[in-house]
């Protein structure tokens, strides 16, 4: 995941499992996820700020979605297996995580 590794101190290896955490500074900002309990999907569930979750979700349900077990902590998740996903969408996402997740040090380092 290209986009995650740009994130600093974030772990360089790629997605290998049906469900990867996703890290920065040994914080969680969200997981990939492959079929995910048979859910037959790949996403992403990404820390989004406060609100943000409801609002994506309401604005494009097909897009975005409430992940179970996490969304009340302010996750939303991505569809990936959907026909023309926005990657800069999803980089702003990964980012936003990121930086809520990271200490100030490597917050200051995101673009």
């Amino acid at each position: 995941m290209p986009t995650c590794i740009a994130c600093p101190d974030s772990p360089s290896a790629g997605a290998t499992s049906p469900l990867t955490r996703l890290t920065v500074a040994g914080k969680t900002i969200g997981w990939h996820t492959v079929d995910h309990h048979g859910d037959g999907r790949i996403s992403l569930s990404l820390r989004a700020p406060n609100g943000d979750n409801e609002a994506l979700v309401a604005l494009d349900p097909t897009k975005f979605f409430m992940p179970p077990y996490v969304a009340r902590h302010g996750y939303v998740g991505v569809h990936l297996d959907r026909p023309h996903v926005d990657w800069d969408e999803v980089r702003e996402l990964v980012t936003d995580a990121c930086i809520i997740a990271a200490p100030k040090r490597l917050s200051k380092l995101m673009p």
